[in-house]
């Protein structure tokens, strides 16, 4: 089963170039064996949910054999995972690089090692590799095994002691993006420590020597992570207009790269998506024109495009919905919102379950707001029942949030009770994300446990008298919730 739901997950990401590519490639050896790929591709390419006796009963049909249907299945995925690689080796510039090499390798068992040194010449020539260390150390390793064969022991060890530069910058490489990793897991993780271990992290990680050497950096992207720390360090301490300086540098690094940009287009879209998550609340006729100019993003690889063009309706829309829920902007928008939950659930690609619980708690607070339970229910549903806490602990206890408020609007009193109760430990004490949620269940959970169901707007006066000027110093999802606690008191 696990080798279908791969080759049918492949099939469905591909284009149609690359399917009629596939279909062309084969086509060309009329061998019995090929014939039975080539039918059983086409047999694939038509199924959604297929178990491995379908495929069985249908090779029996076109009387091949079934002895050993896995082996067939993996040998048809690794020969389109060929033809992929051989109908974009053009256009991507490590697979074009890869390929140079295997020839060199090729050129190298053959015994011409005048041609490898050409070959190789002609690579490290080429701006491509100054992106890659990674493949330029493979490239001198061959450099060294040409010329050790054909120009003696001394040339090749002074090809060895060239290596050690390069081996030095994969270190830096290697250096910047753990101090890159450990920012972002801090911004992703705010609330989850103490400010006195995250004071400690940050001074730890922007006094680090090697920050002090970004002039030294060769690869756009060590350059790009070295802009981002920055970028993670300001969100940290809540300073937002240098987040966004830094940002916009590097969304400017990905301009003056064009190839790189090229290659890279889901992160530039995750870092874009970060400067306009910004913007919404500074300068909203900006904010607005970055959206759409993400919407008209096309600067990436054939081989990416719904992929990428899944990546940009996602974020775009989670920003939107985030600004309608800041702004309360609901009546006018209500039809755009109904589409943007119907094209939730039909995602093709393997979006992260971050993003996704991120999406689903959006749509399911505004519904709430537009006093549609039943609907806010299913989307909270779908994040409880399929994702998990490990997959977006802040996310995941929000949803849970909502899912009290949502059954205590539906009346479902005891409901609430008997879920409190089994998780009063964590939701009792400061393990929730905020003191105003906490204030707000544990209210709900008196007003259960005394059945004192009229209480409920002097909960929610007391929430809002407490925090309704303490702006500064609460989460926006708090406001969002301060906002949704005055429209249920009108």
């Amino acid at each position: 089963m696990k080798n279908i739901n791969k080759i049918i997950s492949l099939l469905n990401s591909l284009s149609m170039n690359e399917k009629r590519y596939f279909v062309i490639q084969n086509s060309q050896i009329n061998l019995g064996n090929q014939n039975k790929y080539i039918l059983l591709y086409n047999f694939l390419l038509r199924k959604k949910n297929i178990e491995e006796n379908d495929v069985k009963e249908f090779l029996t049909a076109n009387n091949y054999s079934v002895s050993n249907v896995s082996a067939d299945i993996s040998y048809l995925y690794k020969s389109l995972l060929k033809s992929l690689s051989d109908f974009h080796s053009k256009s991507i510039m490590n697979l074009k690089t890869m390929e140079s090499i295997a020839m060199i390798e090729m050129l190298f068992f053959k015994g011409l090692y005048e041609s490898c040194l050409d070959e190789i010449s002609k690579l490290k020539r080429s701006s491509e590799l100054k992106e890659n260390p990674y493949l330029m150390l493979n490239l001198l390793n061959w450099e060294k095994k040409c010329k050790g064969y054909s120009m003696g022991l001394l040339e090749a060890i002074m090809i060895n002691q060239s290596m050690s530069s390069n081996i030095d910058e994969l270190d830096k490489i290697k250096i910047v993006t753990d101090l890159y990793y450990r920012t972002y897991y801090l911004k992703n993780n705010v609330g989850n420590f103490t400010n006195e271990k995250i004071e400690i992290e940050l001074n730890e990680i922007i006094n680090h020597p090697i920050l002090k050497e970004n002039n030294s950096f060769e690869p756009t992207l060590i350059i790009v992570f070295y802009e981002l720390i920055y970028a993670n360090y300001f969100h940290i301490r809540k300073n937002y207009d240098q987040e966004l300086t830094y940002l916009k540098g590097v969304i400017k690094l990905y301009n003056e790269n064009i190839q790189f940009r090229y290659e890279n287009p889901l992160d530039f879209i995750a870092i874009y998506i970060r400067l306009i998550n910004i913007l919404k609340h500074k300068n909203i006729q900006e904010f607005y024109e970055h959206v759409l100019k993400l919407r008209a993003f096309d600067h990436f690889l054939d081989i990416q495009k719904g992929v990428v063009k899944e990546r940009i309706w996602l974020f775009t829309n989670m920003a939107e919905l985030d600004y309608y829920l800041m702004t309360l902007e609901f009546s006018n928008n209500q039809e755009k919102i109904n589409t943007f939950k119907n094209e939730l659930i039909q995602t093709k690609y393997q979006i992260e379950p971050f993003y996704m619980i991120s999406f689903y708690y959006l749509l399911a607070s505004i519904y709430c707001y537009l006093n549609d339970f039943s609907e806010a229910l299913k989307l909270v549903n779908k994040v409880l029942n399929e994702y998990s806490f490990k997959d977006n602990p802040k996310g995941f206890l929000q949803t849970e949030f909502l899912n009290y408020i949502i059954h205590f609007e539906l009346k479902n009193y005891d409901y609430v009770l008997h879920q409190m109760q089994l998780n009063k430990r964590r939701y009792h004490l400061k393990e929730f994300n905020s003191k105003l949620q906490r204030k707000l269940i544990l209210g709900y959970y008196n007003i259960c446990l005394n059945g004192n169901y009229h209480e409920v707007k002097n909960v929610y006066k007391k929430i809002i008298k407490k925090y309704e000027n303490k702006s500064a110093e609460i989460g926006v999802r708090d406001k969002n919730m301060l906002n949704y606690l005055k429209m249920k008191l009108e």
